[in-house]
């Protein structure tokens, strides 16, 4: 199963210390920890849902844990209107 595009009016930065997630269209401005940031730059790419449960297995060793976290944010970003 492919994971959600990552909606047109999202823009990512980057800086040195912090990433931004920045919603054009409501002029929303979030900062993702490393996780999420990895889910975001995985629906950016097209990734599919297997391939990031296990990008995200080194991070974790429970794939349910991992694959709990991944619906759960990808939920909230639905919510915020950052995937479509």
């Amino acid at each position: 199963m492919s994971l959600p595009r990552v909606n047109p009016q999202v823009l990512v930065r980057q800086e040195p210390e912090e990433t931004y997630v920045i919603h054009m269209g409501t002029g929303k401005i979030y900062r993702f920890n490393e996780t999420a940031l990895t889910i975001m730059e995985a629906c950016q790419q097209g990734m599919g849902e297997e391939e990031l449960l296990d990008l995200l297995m080194d991070q974790e060793s429970d794939r349910g844990t991992v694959e709990e976290d991944v619906m759960k944010t990808l939920s909230r970003f639905r919510e915020l209107e950052l995937v479509e």
